[in-house]
């Protein structure tokens, strides 16, 4: 035997304070060198609140998501927003949706997701490759919102992602700590 002994401590639930920080990320180094940034368990609660209100999040959310667990957006306002209790999460590989972005367009139809966020040459991509006839089996009028992370692009994409029809609202969305 190798002499370990069970911990009294499994089983208690550890309740962290706001100032403890829950995990370390590291910036893309796109203005600087990349550096990582401590990310307490506060700054998760106020973004994930955050999320809730300003992307009408609830418990009765269906998000539609490809954007990868390991980048902040996958992993804060994905993974972590919907075991927040921000409403149900549906993931697709980031590989399936540059293959076939139609699938992504397919799934948000099928579940009827009311949110679809994604950077701006995502929605470009499903336009390029995808079919007109394709485009009107799709049934998106659950979508309240396709955010945009760049409102430089939201005006050409809108008015072509109007073109399909069927959407409530279209909005520019910045998400960050």
């Amino acid at each position: 035997s190798s002499g370990l002994r069970p911990s009294k401590t499994i089983g208690r639930f550890h309740e962290p304070s706001p100032s403890e920080i829950a995990l370390l990320q590291y910036t893309s180094g796109s203005t600087s060198s990349p550096k990582g940034v401590q990310i307490t368990y506060g700054n998760l609660d106020h973004q994930l609140a955050l999320n809730r209100t300003c992307l009408g999040l609830s418990e009765a959310s269906r998000s539609v998501l490809w954007v990868p667990q390991y980048h902040d957006f996958g992993l804060i306002s994905g993974i972590l927003s919907a075991a927040w209790g921000n409403g149900h999460l549906y993931m697709m590989s980031p590989l399936t949706f540059l293959r076939s972005p139609q699938l992504w367009m397919e799934l948000i139809s099928r579940v009827k997701a009311t949110h679809a966020p994604a950077p701006n040459f995502s929605f470009g991509l499903v336009l390029r490759k995808t079919t007109a006839e394709q485009r009107r089996l799709w049934d998106l009028s659950s979508s309240v919102r396709l955010n945009l992370w760049f409102v430089t692009a939201i005006f050409r994409v809108n008015r072509r992602f109007h073109e399909i029809g069927r959407f409530r609202c279209l909005s520019g969305t910045f998400i960050g700590f």
